[in-house]
């Protein structure tokens, strides 16, 4: 167990060369979400580790990634896996979407990677589940069991995640004074393409919407693909409403109210629902992916923990020693 708590205490001081803010916090959070995947989790940590000690220079270019799907879109059976390679070669393995796929790119470290959960123009509610194995991504289920779909209307955007990120649940956030909602930071593309499930782009980020969910505060990073046609024209959120005029109000507008067609109230905004320039947006995201390396030595530890006293728990009692009595 001790050997593990060192690996990743390490291996986090070695991924914070990547983050662009000082003064290292370690938080004490809750790991439930974490448990199922844990194993997965160090493996792909490890090959990272490894080649950082054995002195191996890390590679220049991002991998590739992949989706491989399973079952039929709309059905509890489907699964979106992702898959990834170093290019030029074919060591292609299947990867946790959360753990696996780094936040920042090794190419430009002012570029981020988002999983596509929600492709723009879809209604399923889908998402990376934590309780799955392998971190599929799957259609999220109501209270009483039903596949979610939002009634409100399709997403007009492309929505997803940012790996390596968590936003705490029990330190309140600085800026609004919210605890977290225990996920990774929600992103929205502004590209004009449809992803697919399971896509993983290069955006630039751009911004933040501060959005209050039942309580908690639940950051909506705003960025662009790369390859769009207009991601060269936007370099900050202020840049949105000249290139894309009434875009950022209908985000806010959609965001607001779509709940409401599912009998729930309105949602809310912190800061006056002011959006956050790029500047804050980038710092959020630093922040969300630190707390994250902070989490690992603990997760570990306590897995490790629990694991040993099942293997306790497991053994048989040994058999007594039977004595020759003639």
């Amino acid at each position: 167990m001790i050997q593990s708590v060192r690996f990743f205490f390490f291996f986090s001081m070695f991924c914070r060369q990547f983050v662009k803010c000082s003064g290292f916090r370690a938080t004490a959070v809750g790991v439930t979400m974490f448990r199922p995947m844990v194993q997965h989790c160090f493996t792909d940590a490890s090959r990272l580790f490894a080649a950082q000690q054995d002195g191996v220079k890390l590679p220049r270019k991002d991998p590739i990634f992949h989706t491989n799907t399973e079952g039929q879109l709309g059905t509890k059976k489907f699964r979106c896996l992702i898959l990834q390679n170093t290019p030029g070669t074919v060591d292609i393995h299947q990867s946790s979407p959360y753990f696996g796929i780094p936040l920042y790119s090794c190419e430009d470290d002012d570029l981020i990677h988002m999983v596509c959960e929600i492709p723009k123009g879809t209604v399923e509610k889908m998402e990376v589940s934590f309780t799955d194995e392998q971190h599929a991504i799957v259609q999220d289920v109501t209270e009483d069991g039903k596949l979610r779909k939002y009634q409100h209307g399709p997403m007009l955007w492309n929505y997803g995640m940012l790996p390596q990120t968590y936003e705490d649940p029990q330190n309140p956030c600085p800026h609004t004074g919210l605890l977290g909602d225990g996920d990774p930071l929600d992103v929205i593309d502004l590209g004009s393409s449809s992803l697919c499930i399971g896509e993983v782009i290069k955006i630039k980020p751009l911004g933040a919407l501060p959005l209050i969910d039942q309580g908690e505060i639940d950051w909506k990073i705003i960025g662009i693909n790369i390859k769009d046609e207009l991601a060269s024209h936007i370099e900050d959120i202020r840049d949105v409403n000249e290139m894309l005029p009434g875009m950022l109000d209908e985000i806010k507008e959609w965001f607001r109210v779509y709940k409401v067609a599912e009998s729930k109230a309105e949602n809310k905004f912190a800061l006056d629902g002011n959006y956050q320039d790029k500047a804050f947006a980038e710092d959020l995201i630093a922040d969300c992916y630190e707390n994250l390396f902070g989490l690992l030595p603990r997760l570990i530890a306590e897995q490790e923990k629990e694991q040993c006293e099942n293997e306790k728990k497991s053994r048989k009692p040994r058999r007594p020693r039977r004595t020759n009595l003639h």
